[in-house]
């Protein structure tokens, strides 16, 4: 009985061996094939879609255009278009696939948001007679290595009072899983030190100024005592990484949208492993 409940043993841990190196096998062939298809350049099309109503003597217009993303490695390619549909709102559930069915939803679906708003406007007929709201999103392929990609986002509306508002952010994607880049590409323990560099970088290249004093004048009063990095996520641009802030978010309208383009160089020391991994210049990388 011993020898059989040892045979018995035996077979299981062979099996768990076998098992292991098909595991590990499959890991490394899978590592293997994401890298083989990261240097792939990502093909894209231009599409777009606009519909328009009149409601009570006043007119709304959607418009959507993207370069969606049509051929690459199937992880980045589907992160991209998963990232257009949820910028858009996330509730469409048809096929990431169809671009055009995609942007003709989110335009239906914001026009009729916007003919309801319409509907319970009050206002004199004079006021209404030739007013116009819209929304406009357009998407954008930026910058692309054979590690990365990145994308701009813009928008356009207005719907009704002084003034529209308007905006523009980014996204990176790391082309070997699709990964969307954020502040994780900074070290955590530097981020106070990539908050002064990115504060003094807005001040010179945005707003022009020679000093601290001179751009407190120009930003909200509570941040000039604590000047905080974006709320949209950095971008790696060829030139180095961009940050921009949205209107309101660090000073008036009249201000537009505040950024900065900081070289790799520069940012060489705030980066984390996962940052480091994306840059060109590989001896930048390495320090």
């Amino acid at each position: 009985m011993k020898k059989i409940l040892n045979f018995n043993v035996l077979i299981v841990i062979c099996f768990a061996v076998l098992a292991m190196l098909f595991t590990g096998c499959g890991t490394k062939n899978l590592e293997a094939s994401l890298q083989k298809e990261a240097p792939a350049n990502v093909r894209t099309v231009s599409i777009s879609y606009v519909d328009s109503v009149s409601v009570n003597g006043m007119g709304s217009g959607v418009r959507i255009k993207a370069d969606f993303p049509t051929y690459g490695s199937p992880l980045v390619v589907n992160s991209i278009r998963e990232w257009i549909s949820e910028t858009l709102g996330g509730t469409y559930t048809g096929s990431l696939a169809d671009g055009q069915d995609m942007l003709q939803y989110y335009v239906k679906t914001t026009n009729k948001d916007l003919q309801n708003e319409l509907k319970e406007f009050d206002a004199p007929e004079s006021v209404r007679e030739g007013m116009a709201w819209y929304d406009y999103n357009r998407f954008a392929k930026t910058y692309e290595t054979d590690l990365l990609v990145t994308y701009t986002h813009t928008y356009e509306t207005y719907c009704g009072g002084a003034h529209g508002m308007h905006g523009a952010s980014g996204q990176t994607f790391r082309k070997i899983d699709g990964r969307r880049m954020d502040w994780n590409v900074f070290q955590s323990d530097r981020m106070d030190d990539l908050r002064n560099l990115v504060k003094k970088a807005v001040q010179e290249q945005y707003f022009e100024v020679a000093d601290e004093a001179a751009l407190n004048e120009m930003i909200f009063e509570e941040k000039q005592m604590y000047f905080p990095l974006p709320e949209t996520s950095p971008c790696f641009l060829e030139e180095g990484v961009e940050f921009t802030y949205q209107v309101y978010e660090i000073a008036p309208y009249a201000a537009g949208q505040p950024s900065c383009i900081i070289p790799y160089e520069l940012l060489a020391p705030y980066f984390s492993a996962t940052g480091k991994s994306l840059i060109p210049n590989t001896s930048i990388a390495k320090n």
